[in-house]
């Protein structure tokens, strides 16, 4: 029962829907409604019940807290009325404490948790992939007008970025897996054409220096360089092929509108994000000169940008230093501390695993928003428990 409701939990994390309360819509994840079931279960435990009631366990949730709370604040005092998209900050970030308890709780299962994230990242992408070629079902995993896949998530940048983190965690733990070879190599195929699919540059980017970044440490960058460049050609050769070609584009509508888009997103995509990035920026700057201490306040920037989401602050870092002042940026920085040494530290074997693929994440965070992304405050809570245990033995 408790590693089926653990399967499903790691199922429900590609799923998403928004539902709309308090006037405004609430991002919902499937494995929102599993957590607690996760959650009773674990407490059985007396080594569960022991870890929560360390005080260190509750610094991170307990800082953020105080800080979301304190740009709640600020928002009011500088802008004159509490914000609609600070509120639902603040109730997204109830829910990721949730996701960092559970992960606190599921410490002592974290390679149980880690495989069954893989084996469902396999059958999501192939659910994904067979609902993208079928008419009927398109719709769902398709965004806009042209072929980026962005799953049962709503987002193909969400998308990408979560595809890269789970391909790079097999990539760490695929020796340990408990499958067949073939089985593991059609998994990371699989994961890879849905990160492809994406089109997302931030998830791609993000994969790729990871990639380099392993590769550099283990000795085996020419090994990379020499995939990345036959890879690179190969795939700008394909494209061009089947996007001039008459005959591909008459009867492989989905493969030639695929590379169609991605051809657009090449030509105009680049310039089109950063300079919507910096109007973002350019339109705030003023108000956060005069309030850099404590920030314009959480939600200030879709305020000023007359509650247009598009206008995110597409940065993590750069969001805390520009709605939570010098104050929010130096927790921020804390954490990002603390995290790295407790990554740095470790010795468990599935620890370890998370560090490559929280490096993708870190690295995609420098062009989305990605503070509330739930799996990553699950991990997190894995990561902290075990650093938080190593400390109390070394004491």
């Amino acid at each position: 029962m408790a590693n089926t409701a653990l399967f499903l939990c790691m199922l429900g994390l590609f799923l998403s829907v928004n539902l709309n309360a308090f006037g405004f819509g609430i991002r919902i994840q499937a494995s929102d409604f599993i957590m607690p079931i996760i959650g009773m279960t674990a407490l059985k435990h007396a080594s569960c019940k022991n870890t929560l009631g360390y005080f260190s366990a509750w610094f991170i949730p307990i800082f953020f807290t105080s800080i979301l709370l304190l740009g709640l604040a600020s928002h009011w005092f500088n802008l004159g009325a509490f914000n609609f998209w600070g509120i639902k900050k603040i109730i997204g970030w109830g829910i990721c404490i949730g996701y960092f308890l559970i992960g606190i709780l599921l410490y002592e299962k974290r390679e149980k948790a880690m495989h069954a994230l893989i084996l469902a990242s396999w059958i999501m992408g192939v659910i994904c992939l067979i609902s993208a070629s079928v008419t009927l079902t398109r719709t769902y995993v398709v965004y806009a007008c042209y072929p980026r896949l962005q799953g049962f998530m709503g987002n193909p940048n969400a998308y990408g970025i979560f595809f890269a983190f789970v391909l790079l965690l097999q990539i760490a733990l695929n020796t340990a897996l408990p499958y067949a070879k073939k089985t593991r190599i059609m998994g990371m195929i699989i994961l890879g054409i849905n990160l492809l699919g994406t089109t997302s540059r931030a998830a791609g980017g993000a994969f790729i220096i990871a990639c380099f970044a392993q590769a550099l440490k283990v000795g085996h960058i020419k090994k990379f360089l020499i995939a990345t460049f036959c890879f690179v050609p190969m795939f700008f050769s394909a494209m061009l092929m089947i996007v001039k070609s008459a005959f591909l584009k008459e009867n492989f509508h989905s493969i030639f509108s695929f590379f169609d888009g991605v051809n657009c997103l090449i030509e105009s995509g680049l310039t089109y994000s950063i300079e919507e990035r910096l109007r973002a920026l350019l339109t705030i700057k003023s108000a956060f000169s005069e309030h850099f201490i404590t920030g314009i306040g959480l939600g200030g920037a879709m305020t000023l940008n007359h509650a247009q989401e598009q206008f995110a602050i597409h940065n993590t870092a750069l969001w805390f230093l520009i709605e939570m002042g010098i104050i929010g940026f130096a927790v921020f920085a804390w954490f990002a501390y603390k995290l790295t040494t407790a990554l740095r530290t470790s010795h468990d074997i599935y620890i370890k695993a998370l560090t490559l693929p929280l490096l993708s994440f870190a690295i995609a965070s420098l062009a989305n928003e990605l503070f509330y992304q739930r799996y990553f405050w699950l991990f997190v809570g894995m990561i902290m428990c075990d650093y938080t245990k190593r400390s109390r033995k070394s004491i």
